[in-house]
């Protein structure tokens, strides 16, 4: 049982992390403000950076636990809130599309990475998926019968088939990819599951075995976390037409409570997700919340 000052040093690790986020965040809106017909461009420039603050941020407080400068409790949160806001930003790029990438911004988002799993997608069959995933959901092709590649988390038979599919995503995911392609793309998950490992090898070496197994724990429950609310919560009919805030009742704790962990972009899309299905070109903060009742 931890003492009161461990769980104060805990809370202040937390508070002090998070806090770091959100300042060089705000930073970075400030300093790329998009100007007038470059909107996509400047956004994308937006979204590299922060990609690359929560992928280092998650690094550096890896760091920091295996120097022992923070305890394996405040390394699982800061960790796993790092691993949501760094595929976030990641999330955010690609809908803006890859031609208004910068060509150091393209490599980046596929060489830092934070692998939960040797089998864990790379970026572009990421891309891939869920472009498909958007086609499905559109509104406008409601009456097409696109099939939806993420729907064994999408529908689930029930939210604990949700739980169990959203945590093994990192391995069923690929395999579903490759079927899905029919081998035609298997060439380019392998070198990229290759790469992953060889990171993961890496952690294990430099770190041990202790804190290698922090560092999956931290991604794995981001990633857990991410697919389940992303996929299964956000896509439940109720929460999809209203956003989860309203859904919830209590709106304005939820959503003050979702700034302060997940940051502004992340909160936008958990307000407003069935509007960002049918406005996915648009940026996170010029969604519209949704219309239905």
């Amino acid at each position: 049982i931890p003492t009161g000052i461990e769980i104060y040093m805990i809370m202040l690790a937390i508070g002090l992390g998070l806090l770091w986020m959100e300042v060089v965040e705000q930073c970075i809106e400030t300093l790329t403000t998009p100007s007038t017909g470059k909107i996509h461009a400047n956004f994308v420039i937006r979204n590299e950076c922060k990609m690359v603050l929560f992928g280092l941020s998650y690094i550096a407080f890896f760091l920091l636990r295996c120097l022992d400068f923070m305890s394996a409790s405040s390394f699982m949160f800061l960790g796993a809130i790092a691993f949501i806001r760094f595929f976030g930003s990641k999330h955010e790029i690609n809908h803006t599309g890859d031609t208004n990438q910068t060509f150091l911004g393209w490599w980046l988002c596929r060489l830092l990475d934070i692998p939960c799993s040797p089998s864990h997608m790379g970026q572009d069959d990421l891309n891939d998926v869920h472009k498909l995933h958007h086609r499905a959901h559109n509104p406008v092709n409601a009456d097409k019968g696109y099939s939806d590649p993420d729907a064994y988390m999408t529908q689930p038979s029930s939210i604990f088939v949700g739980l169990v599919q959203s945590f093994f995503e990192p391995e069923t995911s690929v395999i579903r990819q490759v079927i899905r392609v029919q081998g035609k793309t298997a060439h380019r998950s392998a070198a990229w599951a290759t790469y992953k490992s060889f990171q993961l090898a890496l952690v294990y070496y430099l770190a041990g075995p202790d804190r290698f197994w922090e560092w999956l724990l931290a991604s794995r429950v981001g990633n857990w976390f991410s697919m389940f609310v992303f996929h299964t919560l956000l896509h439940y009919d109720p929460i999809f037409k209203k956003g989860i805030q309203e859904w919830t009742g209590i709106p304005h704790l939820v959503d003050s409570a979702s700034r302060v962990v997940f940051g502004h972009d992340i909160t936008c899309h958990i307000s407003n997700h069935g509007s960002h299905h049918s406005m996915s070109h648009l940026p996170a903060h010029m969604i519209p919340p949704p219309t239905a009742p």
